[in-house]
């Protein structure tokens, strides 16, 4: 019963992607799961406030700054630029777009380092500034909300 099958004379030297592209798959889960959601691991203990959540818009920048006066800058692209205090005018260059930021400061701070970090934002081309918060404990969101936000200024409220 001769069905006129031959085996191939030469051997097949085509690579099998299959295995490749799961392994990429399962390292790019991996990797996505386990880095940071808020930008450079910035530890901060944010104050408290009871307050209405506020969407986020484009082009809003988050400055971060914690207890050691190290300031990190990002947008929702995910840009992130470290920088200390007296060069933030510099480090905004990297975001010529950018004319709102929310400002996470440690509760630790003291209050003259996040007021001289809001003049400097202002003086930067900053128009709008909003300080954000995290509710108190007990209550039933404990997530980031914006406690209180100022208008071309560094204080009072929109």
């Amino acid at each position: 019963m001769d069905l006129g099958w031959k085996p191939p004379s030469e051997s097949l030297s085509d690579m099998n992607f299959t295995p490749l592209v799961d392994i990429m798959l399962v390292l790019m889960i991996i990797f996505m799961i386990t880095s940071p959601l808020d930008p450079a691991g910035v530890e901060l203990d944010l104050p408290e406030a009871d307050a209405a959540r506020i969407p986020r818009k484009d082009q809003v920048l988050t400055v971060y700054m914690n207890v050691k006066n190290e300031i990190v800058i990002s947008n929702q692209d995910g840009k992130v630029v470290k920088t200390s205090p007296g060069h933030v005018r510099e480090a905004l260059r990297s975001f010529p777009q950018a004319h709102e930021a929310n400002v996470k400061g440690d509760k630790n701070l003291p209050y003259q380092d996040v007021m001289s970090l809001l003049v400097e934002l202002k003086g930067a081309g900053i128009k709008k500034l909003g300080l954000l918060t995290q509710k108190p404990q007990g209550t039933e969101d404990s997530s980031n909300a914006i406690g209180g936000s100022a208008d071309n200024s560094t204080g009072g409220s929109r």
